[in-house]
């Protein structure tokens, strides 16, 4: 039974050019979510390469519903003011602004959630704590079964 759960849960593999270990589970893990890393492999690109055809898309789409917002707040002249005016504007200009630098945003909460994971997995390193899958399941089944 130890010998099928080793052949089954023990394996080793590389995805996206990052070497996945069941042995080495933390480093895995740290490997996978490694910002500097993640930047260097093709995915991150073909992810800016989206966001850049993606932009000019969303930005017509804002000024088509900006000028349809316009337009209704227009017909209504018993309710226009120039608060609901110049609240329109400020929406634009702050969806515009979201828009154009979402990338970015994306890029500084990555590389804050990878700061404290890096520092939790050294701590976890330094405990000198090593999971195993296949072992750990191992450990885990009744001797009787075995």
């Amino acid at each position: 039974m130890d010998g099928l759960i080793r052949l089954l849960y023990n394996f080793k593999f590389n995805a996206f050019g990052i070497e996945l270990d069941s042995g080495d589970l933390i480093g895995s893990v740290q490997k996978l979510t490694d910002f500097s890393s993640v930047q260097n492999i093709n995915i991150w690109s073909i992810g800016k390469i989206v966001n850049d055809c993606v932009i000019p898309v969303a930005l017509s789409l804002l000024i088509l519903f900006f000028m349809i917002n316009l337009i209704k707040k227009s017909i209504e002249v018993d309710k226009i003011s120039w608060e609901r005016v110049a609240m329109s504007f400020v929406v634009f200009f702050l969806l515009k602004y979201f828009i154009m630098n979402g990338y970015t945003f994306l890029s500084t909460i990555m590389n804050v959630v990878n700061d404290i994971f890096v520092t939790v997995t050294n701590a976890l390193n330094n405990s000198s704590s090593n999971i195993n899958i296949a072992e750990t399941l191992v450990n885990a089944v009744p001797n009787r079964v075995r």
